[in-house]
């Protein structure tokens, strides 16, 4: 009898945005600075290369079990800003993955992502023992 299991990781979305600390000058607090969604893609643009390609790599490695949602947005044209279910920091990390009822059957090795602290797997298709891929994974909660 196979062993069924579903984890999820982190309860909710994690919001990944850009903020400047708040500044006190003359004793005062000073509004809070968003960076513009330009500023962040042009930033992340930069730094995005490893953790996409890792991503690439993952999509490759589903083959014929690719989730439709990255068939059509992990694309090597694609800023990693518009990869489905991805979350990255202001340094192009990924720090999310939710793969939240993608009918996935299959897990891909996510070790390779460094910064990953979140990943939903919930109401999935998953059966078995749970990979030790996951206990690699320094950041993950």
């Amino acid at each position: 009898m196979k062993n069924f299991w579903m984890i999820r990781l982190s309860i909710g979305l994690l919001l990944v945005s850009s903020m400047s600390q708040i500044s006190a000058e003359n004793g005062r607090d000073h509004a809070i600075t968003w960076h513009s969604s330009e500023e962040k893609r042009a930033a992340v643009n930069k730094s995005e290369s490893t953790d996409k390609n890792i991503l690439l790599d993952i999509k490759t490695a589903w083959g014929k079990n690719v989730p439709q949602l990255v068939e059509k947005s992990w694309t090597e044209e694609n800023s990693i800003l518009d990869f489905a279910g991805v979350s990255v920091n202001d340094s192009g990390q990924v720090v999310a993955l939710d793969f939240h009822a993608w009918g996935l059957s299959v897990l891909p090795d996510c070790s390779m992502l460094k910064d990953l602290r979140s990943l939903d797997l919930s109401s999935n298709n998953l059966t078995g023992d749970m990979p030790a891929w996951i206990c690699e994974v320094p950041e993950l909660q």
